[in-house]
């Protein structure tokens, strides 16, 4: 063999070294990835369930503001016949 085999044979391997090192950092990137969407979706999820019930309690103050103000209508109108 001679010094161009060996240098040649050098490169192809530190080729194979890079593409190697290479594809094991796409899967590290690609684990890191999907473990940050999982988090994500739990984040989304959490307050899908969250926003259920504040818009339920939306709703039930609403309907209680209504009820007083008919009821001050109510007392003023009682206050004014007495």
């Amino acid at each position: 063999m001679d010094c161009k085999d060996v240098d040649d044979q050098a490169r192809l391997t530190l080729h194979d070294m890079d593409v190697e090192s290479s594809i094991k950092e796409v899967f590290v990137a690609a684990g890191e990835l999907t473990n940050v969407m999982f988090e994500e979706q739990d984040k989304v999820e959490e307050v899908s369930s969250l926003r259920q019930p504040l818009d339920n309690m939306k709703k039930e103050i609403s309907v209680l503001c209504k009820r007083a103000k008919d009821l001050q209508v109510l007392l003023t109108g009682a206050e004014d016949e007495v």
